[in-house]
């Protein structure tokens, strides 16, 4: 008896996962949104914030051998705590799953004290000489003065717009030239007689996806479609006969 019951309770369980369109563990993962990931990704930025911060002593742009650099984009996170304070350098120790590992670090602007934990963003320099033994030497930079700061984060800003402009347009160019390969497809299977073709060529043309806008083209296919039986076809030369 108790297996029977155990049994049909097994099969209610089942009937109603069914029903809700996932199986007894299978469930579907939660799918984000796009405003969800931007909304994440915002988040993401904004805990970064007071590390980037931190990092730089408030100064993203630095001199670094007579060249102005962007530490926070050009820049490699280097941490670990200073073991000795050479004349030029900082002697930095940090730990890797090999052991302790050590570096040189010029121009630190921070408290250059021995054991003092440092988290910075450096740009590599070539090498040193620690004691006979070779030391990659990571650059902190030097500060700018007010009005280089304003004038190069100017020039960095419009970079970057230059930049995203740019992929913006290399994105329209490789949707251009994908729609128009689809145009030339659909051309084929419209001449072919397929009705759904005939109907996704007419929109093509109706709102110049790949192909220059073309009414005409766009009503003669829709009207093809529509004799084929494609019903899209037909509510859309509806819709185009109410918008006269």
């Amino acid at each position: 008896m108790k297996f029977l019951i155990a049994f049909l309770t097994l099969v209610c369980c089942s009937a109603l996962s069914q029903q809700n369109g996932n199986f007894i563990g299978t469930a579907q993962p939660h799918q984000q949104t796009a405003e969800e990931i931007a909304k994440q990704q915002a988040a993401q930025l904004q805990a970064m914030q007071p590390r980037i911060a931190t990092e730089l002593n408030g100064h993203a742009l630095r001199k670094i051998d007579g060249k102005i650099h962007n530490l926070r984009f050009e820049g490699e996170s280097k941490d670990g705590h200073i073991k000795y304070a050479a004349e030029d350098f900082l002697v930095v120790s940090t730990m890797w799953s090999t052991g302790e590992h050590f570096f040189a670090l010029k121009n630190f602007l921070g408290d250059g004290s021995v054991d003092k934990y440092v988290d910075v963003r450096v740009i590599k320099a070539g090498v040193v000489q620690w004691n006979s033994t070779p030391l990659e030497l990571w650059d902190c930079g030097t500060l700018l003065t007010p009005e280089e700061e304003k004038q190069k984060q100017a020039e960095f800003e419009s970079a970057v717009i230059k930049i995203r402009q740019d992929q913006i347009e290399a994105a329209r160019i490789k949707t251009f030239i994908a729609n128009s390969n689809e145009v030339v497809r659909l051309k084929s299977a419209a001449t072919g007689g397929s009705a759904s073709a005939q109907f996704s060529l007419a929109l093509h043309y109706l709102n110049g996806k790949g192909c220059e806008t073309n009414k005409d083209l766009a009503i003669h296919w829709l009207k093809t479609a529509s004799d084929g039986g494609n019903f899209g076809a037909s509510n859309k030369l509806v819709e185009l006969e109410q918008q006269k």
